[in-house]
């Protein structure tokens, strides 16, 4: 179990080019782990610029990335943050895999850049899930989404449909 409370991770990330790899989690990555909980935090600044890519999975979750885990994500800021690619997936925020039953609460995503290209799969936001059953729910409730800038979809659920409740 990963407990992080009251950090702040900023300017954080790179660029170049990505041939057969990701750029994800450059703010934060979290891999292993059962449950994840992320309380109280700043995310700022982070970020990757990517010119090319040939798997098409470029710059995900560039703040944060959660692969596999249960996720209680609260009262957690995300700000000026920058995602971009030249051709593939980009998002701020990714929980992907076995992410059903997690939870988004009272969070912020504001002023994040968000552009994956011309070529893109449509996996692409300020916050992204990208389920690994098509029976998983993930509770987004009482989050702000306020003046991002994205080019691509602004919330992807991978064609799932998520509880949402926020402005």
């Amino acid at each position: 179990h990963l407990v992080v409370r009251d950090c702040t991770v900023r300017a954080c990330g790179g660029g170049g080019d990505i041939y057969y790899g990701l750029a994800e989690g450059k703010g934060m990555l979290c891999s292993g782990f059962s449950t994840v909980t992320i309380d109280g935090c700043r995310f700022e600044e982070n970020g990757w610029k990517c010119r090319t890519s040939r798997n098409g999975l470029a710059s995900r979750g560039t703040a944060l990335h959660v692969s596999g885990a249960l996720v209680e994500l609260t009262r957690t800021r995300f700000v000026g943050n920058k995602a971009r690619t030249g051709n593939a997936d980009a998002s701020i925020v990714e929980l992907a895999g076995s992410c059903g039953g997690s939870v988004v609460k009272n969070c912020l995503f504001a002023g994040n850049l968000v552009d994956c290209g011309v070529s893109s799969s449509g996996k692409c936001g300020a916050l992204c899930i990208n389920f690994a059953e098509t029976n998983e729910v993930v509770a987004v409730v009482n989050c702000t989404f306020a003046d991002n800038r994205l080019k691509g979809t602004f919330l992807n659920f991978n064609g799932k449909s998520p509880s949402l409740n926020a402005v």
